[in-house]
């Protein structure tokens, strides 16, 4: 999919937006495996070093966006808006 955009951008150093491309893609991988097991993983995923993977950058933009997608899937509280003035 996205492995040769991440791959050149990791080896490249040029990080900016990859960090999110790699939360987008791996999100369930990373609920599966937690941090340290993921990161050795996509290392391996996308054939590039370890050491040229941001860990807590990966761990910042996937927290973020499994907060995201958590929040997403909730269903909104109702209020019913009572009317003025009843005492009951």
């Amino acid at each position: 999919m996205y492995n040769s955009y991440i791959k050149k951008r990791l080896m490249s150093n040029d990080h900016r937006d990859v960090y999110a491309v790699i939360a987008l893609q791996y999100a369930e991988k990373y609920r599966e495996l937690k941090h340290s097991r993921f990161i050795n993983w996509l290392a391996e995923e996308i054939d590039v070093p370890r050491e040229n993977i941001n860990v807590y950058s990966v761990r910042y933009k996937m927290e973020k966006h499994l907060r995201h997608l958590e929040a997403s899937q909730r269903e909104p509280e109702v209020t019913i808006p009572q009317p003025a003035g009843n005492t009951e």
